[in-house]
């Protein structure tokens, strides 16, 4: 059900008080479309508002609609109005759930600009608050310093998918990734049935990963001729150097935002080839022009390769591939990117023309760990070889020369797909959208709690914001280490730091479990440890 509703936002408390009144008034709506005698089951019921204004004073730019979904429980007087009882007496309708006590911003479009307008709403029409397509982000105006905005949408978080400790912030789903209980599930029931038989498991084991194979490639939509399986995007990276042609005195070009073991790899195969390693400086604030100019500045006839990077793990920043694709066919030079953080947070990311791309799947979409796909272009895929020398050396298929690696624990690589059905029942397309309106408020309330800023990251990847940490002096490595420990045991929280030039960032990282509160509870421990 959506009930419309138009009104001036003069504080938080109003609208939600509003909203429990409203959904009572107008709960005639779905009479017939629940069951009666659910008794204390939850009745979920999606709720439309159109704010109108910001805090205290009117804004000219009314923001997209939102809907919020809204779970109360039917208890008698309900039950009573959904069995044809017209109106529900005051006195029987309970007080609004503390739920709504969210404290909320005032809410714009992400795409809203001041002096745009939209086209006032009619609360009387049935659809004039049907959802926005995008998720509207959070403003800082007419909220408490240290809250994070209601961004609920209709997507509620669902840590009820996972086995994570509910005692711990969980905010680096970026690094290790998360894997569902379904997934979970059926990857203890394939461990299980690899035991049981361990022969007949082995010959079942071709067409498995031949189905699950055929699966994640059409997720990513790429040619399931040149997509095979491997334990990680560092493994497809060290693939594909190993298939180029690295002569004497070329060079291989990086960024400084590369992931540290894909520059090892690089100079593992210079060092091996007589070649030099150039790393491209592209500072972090840079645009897409800016990143194409520097790069393309390195780029000549002596180039090997370069390789960079879809989302760097380091800043979280998108790299324009399809500029520096085309950049590097002016020179005949092969591309390698390294999509790791690209499944699930940009759509078709091996779409645009690279020689190689290579991106895990343990990531955002949330697959067992070890499970990762390397996409090859048409002209390198007879060179392409596994790192391990196995029974399916000869094979003139690309994909099947790397699905059979000898006792190799190919339980990860058949669950994988289930992973993207929890994905697809998440709406993550939008929910994605959600997450970074969520993130990015989140960011912001750390930030504020830090003393600190937020880097203004050009394009940063959907679900994934850098926020400085204000260290003074130099930093190591062991440093950063130690901080992390201590966030876990004294905090309760997992969280992962970068850096950058001399700046250190924590580089935070949602996905469907988490919630604002996750955000504002590390904003509360976090400066104790500073």
């Amino acid at each position: 059900m959506q009930i419309g509703l138009q009104i001036p936002v003069p504080e938080a408390d109003r609208v939600l008080e509003r909203v429990h009144r409203v959904l009572v008034a107008e709960i005639g709506r779905v009479q017939r479309a629940a069951a009666v005698g659910h008794r204390d089951r939850p009745l979920v019921i999606e709720v439309g508002i159109h704010i109108r204004k910001y805090g205290r004073a009117a804004v000219p730019t009314p923001c997209r609609p939102l809907v919020v979904r809204v779970t109360v429980t039917a208890t008698r007087a309900l039950r009573r109005h959904l069995s044809g009882q017209r109106r529900v007496p005051e006195s029987d309708v309970p007080p609004a759930p503390d739920v709504y006590r969210e404290r909320w911003g005032t809410m714009r479009s992400p795409t809203s600009r001041a002096g745009d307008r939209v086209p006032a709403q009619d609360p009387d029409q049935p659809n004039a608050l049907a959802p926005a397509r995008a998720v509207d982000r959070v403003a800082g105006a007419g909220r408490r310093v240290g809250t994070v905005g209601a961004v609920t949408d209709l997507n509620p978080p669902r840590p009820d998918l996972w086995s994570l400790d509910p005692g711990v912030l969980h905010l680096n789903h970026g690094s290790y990734g998360a894997v569902p209980r379904r997934t979970q599930e059926l990857l203890a029931r394939l461990r299980a049935e690899t035991e049981t038989n361990p022969m007949l498991w082995f010959r079942s084991v071709a067409d498995r990963l031949a189905a699950s194979r055929l699966e994640l490639a059409a997720y990513l939509q790429t040619d399931p001729a040149g997509f095979a399986l491997v334990p990680n995007a560092s493994a497809g990276v060290t693939a594909a150097l190993a298939t180029i042609p690295i002569r004497p005195g070329s060079r291989i070009v990086l960024t400084n935002h590369a992931y540290g073991a894909v520059r090892f790899a690089a100079e593992r195969f210079a060092r091996q080839n007589q070649a030099e390693v150039v790393v491209v400086d592209v500072p972090l604030e840079s645009d897409d022009d800016t990143v194409v100019a520097a790069i393309g500045a390195a780029l000549d006839e002596r180039t090997a390769a370069l390789i960079v990077d879809h989302i760097s793990s380091a800043t979280a920043m998108v790299f324009p591939i399809r500029r520096l694709v085309e950049a590097c066919k002016a020179y005949d030079i092969p591309t390698i990117v390294d999509g790791a953080h690209a499944p699930a947070l940009i759509d078709a990311p091996a779409g645009d023309g690279a020689d190689f791309w290579t991106g895990n799947f343990h990531k955002w979409p949330a697959a067992p760990r070890a499970t990762a796909g390397l996409v090859v272009a048409e002209k390198w895929r007879s060179r392409t070889l596994p790192l391990i020398v196995s029974w399916s050396e000869y094979d003139e298929r690309l994909p099947e020369r790397f699905d059979m690696q000898g006792t190799y624990d190919y339980a990860p690589w058949i669950a994988a797909p289930e992973s993207l059905r929890v994905l697809a029942e998440l709406d993550w397309p939008r929910r994605r959208m959600q997450l970074a309106s969520m993130i990015d408020e989140g960011a912001r309330v750390i930030a504020k709690a830090l003393g600190s800023g937020i880097p203004d990251v050009s394009s940063p990847a959907a679900t994934m914001r850098l926020v400085e940490l204000p260290f003074k002096g130099d930093r190591k490595p062991a440093d950063g280490e130690a901080f992390k420990v201590r966030a876990s045991r004294e905090l309760k929280a997992e969280i992962t730091l970068t850096g950058f030039d001399t700046r250190v960032f924590i580089r935070l990282s949602a996905h469907a479990y988490n919630s604002p509160k996750d955000y504002e509870l590390l904003a509360e421990r976090l400066p104790t440890l500073l």
